[in-house]
């Protein structure tokens, strides 16, 4: 996983360039993997839900 850094303020950007030494387990990458899926086939089923309408 990489930070993209897209920030006027220098805050953000040290923020941003600080998330690049955290480092991760692969339960943490599944966690996240599983947890954006859900998240996305949430997202995919009130779409096409509120287009039947």
């Amino acid at each position: 996983m990489l930070p993209i850094p897209g920030t006027a303020q220098v805050q953000h950007l040290e923020q941003d360039m600080a998330a690049a030494g955290v480092i991760l387990s692969g339960e943490d990458f599944a966690t996240l993997d599983r947890e954006g899926r859900t998240a996305f086939d949430r997202e995919q089923e009130s779409a096409s839900s509120n287009r039947r309408k």
